[in-house]
């Protein structure tokens, strides 16, 4: 089995060495220097799990870097190294990055192993449940998917409004954060309307309702 590729972006020289000592036989270590290089790293590499940057470096900082990884890694999970002095970028970071996770500088090495290893995880759940979706959608066009609940009204579900508008893209594949940028809102406030609409439909899986909506409305996955 291939080792998860994760990016450090990071101008520190001995930090970004030291990294890459100590994760190199564990995973698949990318590292770059500034936002511009961090990427062009990820043009070439699709296949990134994990995002690590520091807030303060050249160009651009390290919201502004995040917020750009949405359009070329969108399923990668980012993690934001800070200072305690930039606490205050938190909401912002959260809004327009999708940040997994921040860690004050200086962090340990172990910390740091903790919560990549926490973030691999969930790239590997976002992309079960991708797999499993295109698969539910194959058969349902098909004509063969016999596990999907039968359609319902709209007023009788009552799903509507921002949460349909979240529905649609995520049955087109989209994810919190790619919707978040067509919708003109955070990626958290994508996921609460998503939640929302699974729990009107009364489902325990995030993928059975997008299969539901994808009938009652049809909505064309493609």
């Amino acid at each position: 089995m291939m080792p998860n590729t994760i990016l450090l972006v990071e101008d520190d020289k001995l930090f970004q060495s030291a990294f890459v000592r100590k994760f190199k036989d564990s995973f698949n270590v990318l590292s770059a220097n500034d936002a511009t290089e961090g990427l062009t790293v990820l043009e070439r590499h699709k296949d990134v799990s994990v995002i690590i940057t520091d807030m303060m470096m050249p160009g651009l900082n390290g919201v502004e870097f995040l917020e750009k990884t949405i359009e070329c890694s969108p399923y990668a999970v980012r993690i934001m190294l800070t200072g305690s002095e930039e606490q205050k970028t938190a909401v912002d970071a959260v809004n327009r990055g999708n940040i997994f996770r921040f860690l004050n500088k200086p962090c340990s090495m172990e910390l740091l192993m903790t919560t990549i290893e926490e973030a691999i995880d969930l790239y590997d759940s976002r992309m079960k449940e991708r797999a499993l979706l295109e698969q539910v959608y194959k058969r349902m066009l098909e004509g063969t998917d016999e596990t999907a609940a039968s359609p319902s009204e709209e007023a009788e579900v009552g799903v509507k409004g921002r949460q349909l508008d979240c529905l649609k893209w995520a049955i087109k594949g989209k994810t919190y954060e790619e919707i978040s940028i067509i919708l003109g809102i955070s990626a958290r406030t994508v996921r609460h309307y998503i939640i929302e609409a699974r729990e009107a439909y009364g489902y325990a899986s995030t993928t059975q309702a997008l299969v539901r909506a994808s009938k009652d409305f049809s909505i064309d996955p493609s």
